[in-house]
């Protein structure tokens, strides 16, 4: 059986339209080069170089003198002024680095090109406490804590160990001051003494007394 020449081979590839090139879309997407170096130029004046260049922040032309007669020395600050002005740009000012880039970048860079670190300021030491005012302490009388003494003693104590308790305070401050304190009179037959202390506030009781 014959195969007709009008009916294609099932072989035969069928044809696909080109894309377009990848490269060219790529191309048309890429954003433009925002960070471009700004580019100056030297001259010489009066047996001095100069440096010509734009302020990229304001786009004023400047005109600086670079002080010195060696063309090879005016290049290096053209080109110093050149890397200066580009980081003043403000699309590079706003971009920041990782920190650990920053830190590769500061161990690199010259010492006296790193920022100046701001002074520590301590803060101030708190003002020294006010003195406490003072307050006189009078002395007590021996009177006056000898009759809460007895007040306590007279509320806490039986009579016969109240009665014992005087008995002891006579000998030792006298029967005439005890009369004076108590308001009550040694009892008939009791002997009369002359006590051994004689003073008049509390501090002049020592050792040596009790």
């Amino acid at each position: 059986m014959c195969v007709p020449k009008c009916v294609p081979s099932l072989r035969s590839k069928t044809r696909i339209p080109r894309p377009v090139a990848t490269v060219n879309i790529l191309k048309s997407c890429r954003p433009p080069l925002v960070c471009k170096l700004t580019m100056g130029s030297i001259y010489k004046q009066r047996n001095c170089y100069w440096a010509k260049f734009r302020d990229p922040r304001t786009g004023q032309e400047m005109r600086e003198s670079l002080e010195t007669q060696e063309e090879g020395v005016a290049r290096c600050k053209l080109r110093k002024i050149e890397l200066f002005c580009e980081l003043r740009r403000p699309e590079v000012v706003v971009t920041t680095l990782p920190d650990k880039l920053q830190l590769l970048l500061m161990d690199l860079m010259p010492k006296h090109l790193l920022p100046e670190k701001e002074p520590l300021v301590l803060p101030a030491p708190p003002p020294p406490p006010s003195p406490a005012p003072s307050v006189e302490i009078l002395p007590i009388t021996i009177e006056n804590a000898l009759r809460k003494y007895l007040a306590f003693i007279s509320s806490e104590n039986a009579q016969r160990t109240v009665d014992n308790k005087l008995s002891i305070l006579r000998k030792f401050m006298g029967s005439s001051f005890m009369e004076g304190l108590t308001g009550t009179a040694t009892q008939k037959g009791s002997p009369h003494h002359e006590g051994e202390f004689s003073g008049k506030y509390v501090s002049d009781l020592t050792p040596a007394l009790v």
